[in-house]
């Protein structure tokens, strides 16, 4: 079962890794961390955060990341 203090905390460190690039690299740090050192919750939760992060990109006119997933990032990707 997931700790509510685990799920807040992977939220937390994808939102933050949105905000840019450098956050980004730092974020995917972090989860890499929970993955290898955390419970087994926290690191299931932080491969979920990670599969998020490591999938941003940055579009023109936008602040933050967004998913390549979505229609902004795909069109930006050029597919």
């Amino acid at each position: 079962m997931y700790r509510k203090n685990d799920v807040f905390s992977a939220v937390t460190v994808t939102e933050i890794g949105k905000k840019n690039f450098t956050y980004q690299e730092k974020a995917i740090l972090l989860a890499r961390e929970w993955i290898e050192g955390g419970s087994k919750a926290q690191a299931s939760i932080a491969k979920d955060a990670l599969r998020e992060l490591e999938n941003l990109v940055k579009v023109e006119g936008r602040e933050r990341l967004i998913s390549a997933k979505s229609q902004m990032g795909r069109e930006e990707m050029g597919e």
